[in-house]
């Protein structure tokens, strides 16, 4: 019994040593584009809230989207990614949106600096985000 404590205190400090500092939390889309400089995002409110620890959905500015997620320190996988079909207002919503499915789907990592979430994804785009509330 005396070998078991010293296992048991390792696996808690592990299960406690990678928390998910993105569950319960809302964001709003404040600029999205090339990892060196992302262009503005103007009369939108597309943003994604982090419902749960697992589970994430988000608007667009024409159509709402739900996937499960994963991290892993920095890591981000975005998994059974959903939308809805409605139709966009504008066309400049619509081009918004097609950005925002293409970074989405190929998220790798994320950051969190203060109230700044920033989503960056394969060939260099970010989705960037303020924290709603707090």
């Amino acid at each position: 019994m005396r070998w078991l404590l010293p296992g048991l205190v390792l696996l808690l400090a592990a299960c406690g040593s990678d928390p998910n500092p993105l569950a319960d939390t809302e964001w709003r889309l404040v600029a999205l584009g090339d990892a060196a400089a992302p262009a503005g995002v103007v009369g939108s409110d597309a943003g994604a809230e982090f419902t749960t620890a697992t589970d994430m959905t988000g608007w667009t500015g024409c159509n709402t989207y739900s996937a499960s997620y994963h991290t892993r320190g920095s890591e981000l996988r975005l998994g059974d990614l959903e939308w809805t079909e409605a139709g966009c207002p504008s066309q400049a919503l619509f081009r918004l949106e097609q950005r925002m499915q293409d970074s989405l789907a190929t998220v790798k990592r994320f950051e969190v600096s203060g109230d700044r979430l920033t989503l960056h994804s394969e060939g260099g785009q970010v989705l960037v985000f303020d924290r709603v509330g707090e």
